[in-house]
C-alpha cells in the first residue's frame, strides 16, 4: 500500500519489496535467537541458514500475499516480546502493541492475538507465583498501543460502512464458503466451495460489504448447525492440511514439490513433536502459544500449509533447539558413562 501510494500501482516493484522484506526473516531469526532466546551464535546461524533455504520461504517471498509479511512481523514481535518479557519497560510494551497492530492489519486472523498472548502471559506468571501488578500495568500499555494502531482503520471502516468493523468485511464470505454445506466433498477435505454463495445472495437487493458479511455469517452458522454431524471430519482435515508437508493438500496427484517438502519438512515436524518432551516450556511458551493460536484459528475455516507459513520460522526454531538439546544430552550421557567405566 505504501509503495502504491508513492509510485502508483506497480506489482513488479511491490513483489521486489515483498521479497526484500521476507529476506530479512533469517536476519531477524538470528538476532532473536541470540538476544531473546540467548542461544549460541553457531546454532542461530545454522537455523537462520535453514530458513534461507526453506522452500516455502523462497516460493512465497515475491508473492503479494499477507502470509509473507506476517512471517516477518511475527519474528519482529517475538524479538521485542522476549525483550519485554525479560525487561518490561513502557517502550518494549508499546513496541509489542504496535507490532501486534501491524500483524492484525496484515492478517485479520491475528486480531485477537494481543488478548490471547496477554492471557497466556498472565496465566504463566500466576503459575510461577510472580508479580502480577507490573504485568497488568505493562500489558495495559500493550493493549493501548494496539488499539491506537487499529483506531484509524476502524474509524475509516465506520465512516464508509456505518458499522463497527475493526478487522475486515470478508469474514462472512470466508465463513460461508467453508461451512455452507459441510457435506460437500471439498469442505469435507478441509477446503471450501463457492458453489452456493452467489445463488444465495441473489435473493437480496444490492448489499453493502458490511451487510453482506453479516448475512453470510448468520446463514453459515445456521447451515453449519443443520449439518453439525459432518463438522468433526471437516475440522480434522483442516487440522491435517495445516500441518501437512504437501504444498497443495487438495491435489490428488503426487508432485516433485511434495517429495522435496517431505524431505525438508517431515524431520522438522518430528523434532517439533519431540520438543514437548525435551525443551523447558517456561522458556519457550511464547513460541508454542503463537503457533497454537495460528493453528486453532484455521479450524473454523479451511486449512492449507500456506496458512502455517507465518509461524513456520517458529516451528523450525523449536525443531533446531530440540535437535541441539537431544544431541547435547546424548553426548553428555555417553561421556558420563565412559567416565564411570574408566
Amino acid at each position: 500500500m505504501i509503495i502504491y501510494a508513492v509510485v502508483g500501482i506497480d506489482p513488479a516493484l511491490a513483489r521486489f519489496a515483498m521479497a526484500f522484506t521476507v529476506a530479512l526473516a533469517p536476519v531477524l531469526l538470528f538476532q532473536w535467537m541470540v538476544q531473546g532466546l540467548r542461544q549460541q551464535k553457531s546454532l542461530a546461524f545454522v537455523t537462520s541458514l535453514y530458513l534461507c533455504l526453506y522452500p516455502p520461504a523462497i516460493y512465497y517471498a515475491p508473492k503479494l500475499i499477507t502470509e509473507s509479511l506476517a512471517h516477518v512481523l511475527i519474528l519482529v514481535l517475538l524479538l521485542i516480546f522476549y525483550s519485554f518479557k525479560h525487561h518490561p519497560t513502557w517502550r518494549n510494551a508499546a513496541g509489542v502493541g504496535i507490532i501486534l497492530g501491524c500483524l492484525a492489519l496484515t492478517r485479520p486472523v491475528f486480531g485477537f492475538l494481543p488478548f490471547y498472548l496477554g492471557a497466556c502471559h498472565g496465566l504463566f506468571l500466576l503459575m510461577s507465583k510472580k508479580e502480577t501488578l507490573i504485568f497488568i500495568k505493562y500489558w495495559g500499555i500493550v493493549i493501548g498501543a494496539y488499539c491506537l494502531m487499529m483506531a484509524p482503520w476502524t474509524v475509516r471502516n465506520y465512516l464508509i460502512h456505518d458499522a463497527f468493523i475493526p478487522f475486515t468485511t470478508s469474514g462472512g464470505h470466508v465463513l460461508f464458503v467453508c461451512n455452507s454445506d459441510l457435506s460437500h466433498p471439498d469442505i469435507q477435505a478441509g477446503g471450501y466451495t463457492y458453489a452456493q454463495e452467489s445463488e444465495f445472495l441473489k435473493q437480496f437487493p444490492p448489499l453493502t460489504e458490511a451487510e453482506r458479511s453479516k448475512i453470510l455469517s448468520q446463514e453459515a452458522i445456521q447451515r453449519l448447525l443443520e449439518k453439525i454431524e459432518f463438522l468433526p471430519n471437516a475440522v480434522l482435515h483442516r487440522a491435517l492440511n495445516f500441518w501437512t508437508f504437501r504444498p497443495d493438500p487438495f491435489d490428488k496427484n503426487w508432485s516433485r514439490n511434495d517429495g522435496v517438502m517431505a524431505i525438508v519438512y517431515l524431520p522438522i515436524l518430528f523434532l517439533f513433536g519431540l520438543s514437548f518432551f525435551i525443551l523447558p516450556f517456561q522458556k519457550y511458551w511464547p513460541l508454542y502459544a503463537v503457533i497454537f493460536y495460528a493453528f486453532v484459528f484455521v479450524l473454523p475455516f479451511w486449512g492449507a500449509a500456506r496458512f502455517r507459513f507465518p509461524v513456520d520460522a517458529l516451528i523450525v526454531t523449536i525443531a533446531f533447539l530440540t535437535g541441539n538439546e537431544a544431541l547435547r544430552r546424548f553426548f553428555f550421557s555417553k561421556g558420563e558413562k565412559l567416565t564411570q567405566q574408566a
